[in-house]
C-alpha cells in the first residue's frame, strides 16, 4: 500500500513537472513565435534598406561610372589632341631641324668660300709681294748701278775737268812760249837792221874774238833760230791740233754731261714712279691688311655667335629631352591611373554583383550600411595641368624654332635626327588608349 502511494506521489510530481514543462514550451513557443515575427519585420526592414542601400549604391555606381566614362573621354580626346599636338610639333622641329640643317650647310660652305677666297688672297697678295720684292731688288739694284755709273761720271768729268784745266794751262803755257818766241823772232830783224852791232860785239871784244868767229856764231845763231821757229811753226801746228782736239773732247764732255743729265733725269723720274708705285702698293697692302683684319673680326664674331648658338641649341636639346621625359612621364601617369580606376570599377562591379546575389538566401548575410566605392578624385585637376603644361611646352617649343630659324650657325648640328627621342621610327605613330568597357 506504501508502495502505491509512493508511485502515485511520483506520478503527480512528474505530472506536475510535465505541466510546468508544457508551460514553459508554450511560453517558449509564445516567446519562439514572437522572435520570429519580429525577426520577419527585422529581414523586412533590413531587406528594404539593403534594397535602398543598392539603389543608391546602384546609382552612385551609375554616376561614377558616367563620371567616369566622361573623364575617360575627356583623357581620350585630350590625349588625342595632345599626340596631334605633338605630332605637329614634331613635324615643326623636324623643319626646323631641316632648315637649321640647310643653313648649317649654307653657312659652312660660305665658310669655305671665305676660306678659299681669303687664301686666293694671300696667295695673290704674296705674289705680288714677292713681285714688288723683285722689283723693289731691281730698282735697288738699278739705282745702284745708276748710283755707280754717275759715280763714274762724275770720275770721269772730274778727269776731264782735270784734263780741260791741264790743256788749259799748257794752252797758256804754250801761247806764252808763243808770244815769247814770235817776240825773240821779230826781235832778231829789227836788230839786224837797226843796229847790226850790239852789245854782243862788245861782250866777244872783251874775249878777244876775230870776225870770222864772230861770223861763224852768227852762223850759228841763224841756224839755231831756224832750228826754233821749225820748233815754234811745228808747236803752232801741234796747238792748233791740240785746240782742235780739245774742242772735240769738249764738245764730247758737254755730250757726255747732257746724256748724263738725261739720265739723271731718267733715274730720278724712275725712281719718283718707283717710290709712287711702291707707296701705292704700300696703301694698297695697308688697305688689304685692314680689311683683313675686319673680315677676321667678323669672322671671330661669327665664331662665337656660332659657339654661343651651339650652346643654346645645347641647352634646347637638353630642354626638349626634360621636356620629353616630363611628358614620358605623364603619359605613364595617366595610364596608370586610368588602369587604377578600371580595376577599381571592375572591383567594385564585383562586390555589387556578389552583394546582389547573396541577398537572394534567407537574408542572414549582414551588409554595411555603407560601401566604399571609388576614392574621390578631381575631375579637372589632370586635364587643366595637362592643357597648362601643353601650352607651355607648345609656346616654348615655338619660341625656340623661331630662335633655330632666325639663327645663322656656320656648323652642322652634332646629334643626328635619329638620335634624337622623337625621331625614331617607332615614335611617328602616337599611341592612343581608348577606354573599353570590362565585361562584369
Amino acid at each position: 500500500m506504501a508502495n502505491v502511494n509512493d508511485e502515485r506521489l511520483r506520478i503527480a510530481l512528474d505530472r506536475a513537472e510535465a505541466e510546468r514543462l508544457l508551460a514553459e514550451a508554450r511560453t517558449a513557443h509564445r516567446n519562439a513565435e514572437r522572435e520570429r515575427s519580429r525577426a520577419r519585420k527585422i529581414a523586412g526592414r533590413l531587406s528594404r534598406r539593403v534594397e535602398r542601400t543598392l539603389d543608391s549604391a546602384r546609382a552612385q555606381l551609375d554616376a561614377d561610372r558616367m563620371v567616369l566614362e566622361a573623364r575617360v573621354a575627356r583623357f581620350n580626346e585630350t590625349q588625342s589632341t595632345f599626340n596631334s599636338t605633338m605630332a605637329a610639333d614634331r613635324a615643326r622641329l623636324r623643319e626646323a631641324w631641316t632648315d637649321l640643317a640647310a643653313r648649317q650647310k649654307r653657312s659652312v660652305e660660305e665658310w669655305d668660300e671665305a676660306s678659299r677666297f681669303q687664301a686666293d688672297q694671300a696667295a695673290a697678295l704674296d705674289a705680288r709681294a714677292a713681285a714688288l720684292d723683285a722689283r723693289e731688288r731691281g730698282a735697288s739694284e738699278e739705282k745702284d748701278r745708276l748710283q755707280h755709273d754717275v759715280t763714274l761720271l762724275r770720275e770721269e768729268a772730274a778727269t776731264l775737268e782735270s784734263r780741260v784745266r791741264n790743256m788749259r794751262q799748257v794752252i797758256e803755257e804754250l801761247e806764252q812760249q808763243r808770244e815769247q818766241l814770235r817776240a825773240e823772232a821779230l826781235v832778231p830783224v829789227a836788230v839786224d837792221e837797226v843796229a847790226p852791232v850790239d852789245t854782243q860785239v862788245a861782250l866777244d871784244r872783251a874775249t878777244d874774238r876775230d870776225l870770222a868767229q864772230w861770223a861763224t856764231e852768227l852762223a850759228k845763231k841763224e841756224e839755231r833760230l831756224n832750228v826754233e821757229r821749225a820748233t815754234v811753226t811745228t808747236l803752232f801746228a801741234d796747238l792748233a791740233r791740240d785746240k782742235a782736239g780739245i774742242g772735240d773732247q769738249r764738245r764730247l764732255l758737254s755730250e757726255q754731261f747732257a746724256q748724263l743729265t738725261a739720265a739723271r733725269a731718267g733715274w730720278q723720274a724712275a725712281e719718283r714712279a718707283t717710290v709712287a708705285e711702291i707707296e701705292q702698293l704700300a696703301q694698297s697692302l695697308r688697305q688689304r691688311e685692314s680689311e683683313l683684319d675686319s673680315r677676321d673680326q667678323r669672322i671671330s664674331a661669327a665664331d662665337v655667335r656660332r659657339r654661343e648658338d651651339a650652346y643654346d641649341l645645347w641647352q634646347f636639346r637638353l630642354r626638349l629631352e626634360a621636356w620629353q621625359s616630363k611628358l614620358v612621364a605623364f603619359e605613364m601617369r595617366w595610364n596608370t591611373e586610368r588602369e587604377q580606376l578600371e580595376a577599381d570599377f571592375a572591383r567594385r562591379e564585383e562586390v555589387l554583383l556578389a552583394r546582389e546575389s547573396g541577398t537572394g538566401g534567407n537574408g542572414s548575410d549582414a551588409l554595411p550600411p555603407v560601401i566604399p566605392f571609388a576614392i574621390p578624385v578631381a575631375d579637372d585637376a589632370g586635364p587643366v595641368a595637362a592643357s597648362a603644361e601643353l601650352s607651355a611646352l607648345r609656346n616654348e617649343v615655338e619660341r625656340m624654332a623661331g630662335l633655330l630659324l632666325e639663327a645663322e650657325l656656320p656648323e652642322p648640328p652634332e646629334p643626328h635626327e635619329g638620335d634624337l627621342p622623337w625621331a625614331a621610327d617607332q615614335s611617328e605613330e602616337a599611341e592612343v588608349f581608348p577606354y573599353t568597357r570590362r565585361a562584369a
